[in-house]
């Protein structure tokens, strides 16, 4: 019932904002279709923020997005002349949950620091790089709440670099880069907010050592050179990957195709595009791709959008520079759009109701293109003394008749009365053609009336 809700809920707020480009609609609500699945691109929501949205991330639970923003036109305004600087308010800047259920707005940090760079943790709490002014480096804090900064008091100096945010876990992974004993050192720690508090953990690892984030479970991937093996001349993989703890603890050892496995393998790519044809001060399009189909974005011929399998059309114009993300649950995508955040959701469709959707769609275009061609046919008899045209040239006869002629092509005539349409005795039960659709015919009157008219069982 949820489902249907969704579903036909989403196909009336497209049909009332109107037809959107995209491979296949129903009713306007764009259909991407992956591998035989179909999922459904619903209407964009925007998230009630009253300032300039700078980017966002979403955060690992995909029900919340955290959104990096700063105060609004009183700053354009002064740099255009239209204020005196000196009069300005000073500059803040912002970082915000958004909560996509509860559309609530959580402000986790404001400040005239610039944010530099930020990573979610969990939805209630960020690891955000805060510099005061371009010359610095930068000081990294967690902050959970607004008021809330803990600075990351680590074991050396150096600057903080995120290296992996986290995907589909609250974890983040981070990087130090520093100096050493006059040489450059790299050391890392991670994140962890999956309980009550936020722990900062720094796993032993060895020397020299490359890590990253498993994909869906709290493990770290090892990738480090085997040395020995490369001075023995053995025919082995130089590099060997281990599966660790968040501490550092060896687990197991994985093979290349296992550890490569453990990387994120999304089904949907959300990626701008400049098409042809579309001025540069429009932006650009944002095409929801899949991943799985790499043709899906390719430009086809003639500039136009590519009509591939697993391609759709989000219905937004990007400025210059923002893109866009899917959700880490697949089934969200978010984007930035004149200094505001829009949401839009798609969810997998059941092959059963698409087919009723698309059938019932079939059948509203037919009754609409049948009975158009009903009209032609009257209006061009009302022209000539009432005289509707026989069988072998009813289609030119229309033609002047019809916006699309294109229309009357699946249309078949199979009015046998008088052509003279005041001698029609019944006009409303006296069929003049129909266009045939599953299961039965949109059939077209005498009097202009269409109907759909099901085959007996």
């Amino acid at each position: 019932m949820k489902r249907t809700r969704f579903v036909l809920g989403l196909v009336l707020a497209l049909a009332v904002s109107g037809a959107v480009r995209a491979q296949e609609t129903l009713s306007g609500l764009p259909v991407l279709k992956v591998d035989g699945t179909a999922y459904l691109v619903g209407p964009a929501a925007s998230v009630p923020l009253d300032y300039d949205v700078v980017d966002f991330k979403w955060c690992p639970d995909g029900n919340h997005l955290m959104i990096r923003a700063q105060s609004r036109m009183p700053y354009l305004q002064g740099i255009l002349g239209k204020l005196d600087p000196s009069k300005l308010p000073e500059m803040k800047h912002y970082l915000f949950s958004f909560d996509l259920k509860t559309r609530r707005v959580t402000r986790l940090f404001s400040g005239t620091e610039a944010i530099a760079e930020f990573s979610p943790v969990n939805s209630k709490a960020a690891l955000v790089t805060l510099v005061s002014s371009p010359q610095e480096m930068g000081q990294t804090v967690l902050v959970q709440g607004e008021g809330s900064r803990t600075p990351i008091n680590l074991w050396q100096e150096g600057n903080i670099q995120v290296m992996q945010d986290a995907v589909y876990q609250p974890l983040v992974l981070c990087a130090i880069l520093g100096s050493k004993n006059g040489s450059l050192t790299k050391d890392y720690f991670v994140v962890d907010g999956r309980g009550a508090q936020v722990q900062v953990i720094r796993p032993n690892l060895p020397p020299g050592s490359d890590v990253y984030l498993h994909s869906k479970e709290p493990y770290l991937i090892l990738s480090q050179h085997d040395k020995l093996a490369r001075e023995e001349n053995r025919p082995r993989n130089p590099t060997v990957f281990r599966l660790l703890d968040l501490n550092g603890t060896v687990t197991r050892e994985l093979s290349a195709e296992d550890a490569f496995k453990a990387l994120p393998e999304p089904n949907f790519m959300l990626t701008p595009h400049s098409r042809p044809g579309l001025p540069m001060d429009a932006g650009q399009e944002l095409w929801l791709t899949s991943a799985l189909d790499e043709k899906a974005i390719t430009p086809a011929e003639g500039g136009l959008p590519p009509q591939e399998k697993g391609h759709v059309i989000v219905p937004a114009i990007l400025g210059m520079g923002q893109s866009g993300d899917v959700s880490p649950t697949e089934d969200k995508v978010a984007y930035v759009y004149g200094g505001s955040v829009f949401v839009r959701e798609f969810e997998k469709i059941d092959p059963k109701l698409l087919h009723e959707l698309e059938e019932r769609e079939r059948r509203a275009r037919a009754l609409s293109n049948v009975k158009q061609v009903g009209l032609a046919l009257i209006m061009r008899a009302s022209d000539w003394d009432e005289q509707l045209p026989d069988a072998s040239n009813w289609s030119k006869e229309i033609g002047p008749y019809l916006k699309n002629e294109s229309i009357s092509a699946e249309f078949i005539f199979t009015f046998t009365g008088p052509s003279d349409m005041t001698k029609i005795a019944d006009p409303a039960n006296t069929e003049l053609g129909y266009i045939p659709v599953e299961g039965g015919r949109a059939v077209v009157y005498a009097d202009g009336h269409a109907k759909i008219v099901m085959d007996p069982k």
